[in-house]
């Protein structure tokens, strides 16, 4: 059973999200054991969005926007208030950015293989 790739974006920015959202609940010294987490689950994820035709360098220039977000926005969280009133906001704002992340990542995969308007447009 083939996953369409739109399903797939949703499915990895969804569980990302929740990771997240769960790694908020632990206090600022555990960021040693959630840090390298979060890299091998964003990692993983954009693997699981974007796996087709991933050649060379691009297994590591594809993957590196999604992962750098990810440690970001961790690393950003712990300067908010801890309550379910930021907690539900900032993981919105990072599931809708790290949606658009993948969807970056996908263009520049597809457009090294096809010449389409948005990756001319990109560079």
């Amino acid at each position: 059973m083939i996953i369409e790739k739109r399903i797939r974006f949703v499915i990895s920015t969804l569980g990302l999200m929740l990771l997240l959202l769960v790694s908020t609940f632990f206090f600022f010294d555990k960021a040693s054991l959630f840090i390298p987490i979060l890299i091998v689950a964003s990692y993983g994820a954009t693997f699981f969005s974007i796996s087709e035709g991933i050649e060379k360098i691009e297994w590591y220039m594809l993957f590196l926007m999604p992962v750098l977000l990810s440690v970001a926005m961790y690393l950003f969280y712990f300067l908010f208030p801890v309550r379910w009133l930021t907690r539900i906001p900032s993981s919105l704002v990072y599931g809708i950015s790290m949606y658009a992340v993948l969807l970056s990542s996908n263009i520049f995969n597809v457009g090294v293989e096809k010449n389409i308007q948005l990756y001319r447009a990109g560079l």
